[in-house]
Protein backbone atom coordinates (compact mmCIF):
# COMPACT_ATOMS: atom_id res chain seq x y z
CA UNK A 1 0.00 0.00 0.00
CA UNK A 2 3.00 2.44 0.55
CA UNK A 3 4.34 1.94 -2.82
CA UNK A 4 1.27 2.50 -4.49
CA UNK A 5 0.09 5.84 -2.28
CA UNK A 6 3.94 6.98 -2.86
CA UNK A 7 3.26 6.03 -6.72
CA UNK A 8 0.47 8.27 -6.86
CA UNK A 9 0.01 12.03 -7.14
CA UNK A 10 -2.76 12.70 -5.08
CA UNK A 11 -1.41 10.14 -2.16
CA UNK A 12 2.15 12.72 -2.05
CA UNK A 13 -0.36 15.49 -1.89
CA UNK A 14 -1.90 14.00 1.10
CA UNK A 15 0.92 12.70 2.63
CA UNK A 16 2.64 16.16 2.84
CA UNK A 17 0.70 16.96 6.19
CA UNK A 18 2.33 15.97 9.12
CA UNK A 19 0.63 12.80 10.90
CA UNK A 20 -1.19 11.54 7.48
CA UNK A 21 0.87 8.49 6.31
CA UNK A 22 -0.40 6.13 3.74
CA UNK A 23 -2.80 4.37 5.47
CA UNK A 24 -4.81 7.50 6.27
CA UNK A 25 -4.29 8.39 2.71
CA UNK A 26 -5.52 5.59 1.20
CA UNK A 27 -8.60 5.35 3.09
CA UNK A 28 -9.20 8.39 2.33
CA UNK A 29 -8.88 8.10 -0.83
CA UNK A 30 -10.61 4.98 -1.36
CA UNK A 31 -13.59 5.69 0.22
CA UNK A 32 -14.56 8.95 -1.00
CA UNK A 33 -14.00 7.78 -4.96
CA UNK A 34 -13.34 10.75 -7.14
CA UNK A 35 -13.23 13.84 -5.32
CA UNK A 36 -14.65 15.92 -7.75
CA UNK A 37 -18.06 14.25 -7.38
CA UNK A 38 -18.08 16.74 -4.07
CA UNK A 39 -18.86 20.66 -4.13
CA UNK A 40 -17.73 21.30 -0.50
CA UNK A 41 -16.35 19.43 2.24
CA UNK A 42 -20.00 19.15 4.16
CA UNK A 43 -20.85 16.15 1.54
CA UNK A 44 -17.83 13.95 2.65
CA UNK A 45 -18.63 14.87 6.65
CA UNK A 46 -22.70 13.32 5.64
CA UNK A 47 -20.58 10.43 3.58
CA UNK A 48 -18.90 9.27 6.81
CA UNK A 49 -21.84 9.92 8.79
CA UNK A 50 -20.23 12.62 11.05
CA UNK A 51 -22.76 15.11 10.62
CA UNK A 52 -24.21 16.12 13.98
CA UNK A 53 -28.18 15.24 14.56
CA UNK A 54 -30.27 16.27 18.07
CA UNK A 55 -32.09 12.90 19.74
CA UNK A 56 -35.13 14.77 20.07
CA UNK A 57 -38.68 13.90 20.16
CA UNK A 58 -42.21 16.45 21.27
CA UNK A 59 -40.97 18.63 24.20
CA UNK A 60 -37.88 16.56 25.04
CA UNK A 61 -34.74 17.96 23.86
CA UNK A 62 -32.13 15.43 23.88
CA UNK A 63 -28.43 15.46 23.41
CA UNK A 64 -26.33 16.16 19.72
CA UNK A 65 -24.51 13.30 18.35
CA UNK A 66 -23.24 12.49 15.54
CA UNK A 67 -25.89 10.39 12.90
CA UNK A 68 -23.45 7.46 12.15
CA UNK A 69 -25.55 7.15 9.06
CA UNK A 70 -22.47 6.84 6.41
CA UNK A 71 -19.58 4.92 5.59
CA UNK A 72 -18.23 3.55 9.07
CA UNK A 73 -14.20 2.68 7.64
CA UNK A 74 -14.23 6.68 7.09
CA UNK A 75 -15.51 7.56 10.48
CA UNK A 76 -12.86 5.29 12.02
CA UNK A 77 -10.12 6.43 9.18
CA UNK A 78 -11.37 10.69 10.50
CA UNK A 79 -11.31 9.24 14.42
CA UNK A 80 -7.46 7.77 14.18
CA UNK A 81 -6.14 10.78 11.93
CA UNK A 82 -7.94 12.98 14.92
CA UNK A 83 -6.01 11.00 17.41
CA UNK A 84 -2.59 10.60 15.34
CA UNK A 85 -2.81 14.59 14.41
CA UNK A 86 -3.33 15.60 17.83
CA UNK A 87 0.12 13.84 18.44
CA UNK A 88 2.15 14.41 15.60
CA UNK A 89 0.72 17.59 13.84
CA UNK A 90 1.72 20.76 15.62
CA UNK A 91 -1.19 22.71 14.09
CA UNK A 92 -3.45 19.95 14.88
CA UNK A 93 -2.11 19.57 18.69
CA UNK A 94 -2.48 23.30 19.32
CA UNK A 95 -5.93 22.77 17.98
CA UNK A 96 -6.57 20.09 20.03
CA UNK A 97 -5.51 22.19 23.09
CA UNK A 98 -7.93 24.84 22.26
CA UNK A 99 -10.67 22.60 21.96
CA UNK A 100 -9.60 20.50 25.44
CA UNK A 101 -8.67 23.77 27.62
CA UNK A 102 -11.33 26.49 26.31
CA UNK A 103 -13.34 27.85 29.34
CA UNK A 104 -16.91 27.36 27.61
CA UNK A 105 -17.76 24.30 26.53
CA UNK A 106 -14.70 22.17 26.87
CA UNK A 107 -14.82 18.95 25.07
CA UNK A 108 -14.22 15.20 26.24
CA UNK A 109 -11.69 13.14 24.77
CA UNK A 110 -13.54 11.17 22.11
CA UNK A 111 -15.06 14.96 21.03
CA UNK A 112 -11.58 15.96 20.64
CA UNK A 113 -10.68 13.82 18.30
CA UNK A 114 -14.11 13.57 16.04
CA UNK A 115 -13.33 17.23 16.00
CA UNK A 116 -9.19 17.56 15.19
CA UNK A 117 -10.52 14.27 12.74
CA UNK A 118 -13.06 16.89 11.00
CA UNK A 119 -10.46 19.42 10.67
CA UNK A 120 -7.98 17.01 8.82
CA UNK A 121 -10.54 16.46 6.86
CA UNK A 122 -11.72 19.73 5.64
CA UNK A 123 -7.77 19.70 4.88
CA UNK A 124 -7.21 16.81 3.21
CA UNK A 125 -10.40 17.39 1.28
CA UNK A 126 -9.35 21.31 0.39
CA UNK A 127 -5.32 19.45 -0.90
CA UNK A 128 -7.22 16.94 -3.06
CA UNK A 129 -9.79 19.43 -4.34
CA UNK A 130 -7.14 22.08 -5.37
CA UNK A 131 -4.23 19.71 -5.39
CA UNK A 132 -2.14 21.56 -3.13
CA UNK A 133 0.51 20.67 -0.61
CA UNK A 134 -0.62 21.14 2.97
CA UNK A 135 0.16 24.74 4.35
CA UNK A 136 0.82 24.87 8.10
CA UNK A 137 0.28 28.51 7.91
CA UNK A 138 -3.11 28.34 6.18
CA UNK A 139 -4.50 25.08 9.02
CA UNK A 140 -5.83 27.19 11.50
CA UNK A 141 -7.25 30.78 11.17
CA UNK A 142 -5.71 33.81 12.43
CA UNK A 143 -9.05 33.75 15.49
CA UNK A 144 -8.16 30.12 16.36
CA UNK A 145 -4.20 31.06 15.97
CA UNK A 146 -4.61 33.79 18.68
CA UNK A 147 -6.44 31.45 20.80
CA UNK A 148 -4.29 28.55 20.80
CA UNK A 149 -1.39 31.87 22.28
CA UNK A 150 -3.88 33.13 24.72
CA UNK A 151 -3.24 29.43 25.99
CA UNK A 152 0.13 29.53 26.60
Amino acid sequence: MTAIMNDLEMGELLQSMKGVGPVISAVFLGEIGDISRFDNWKQVRKLAGMNLVEQSSGQHKGKTKISKRGRPYLRYMLFLAGQVGSLHNPEMHGYYRCLRERKNNPLTGYQVFVAVGLKIMRILFHMAKNRVRYDPSKALGKVRERQIAALA
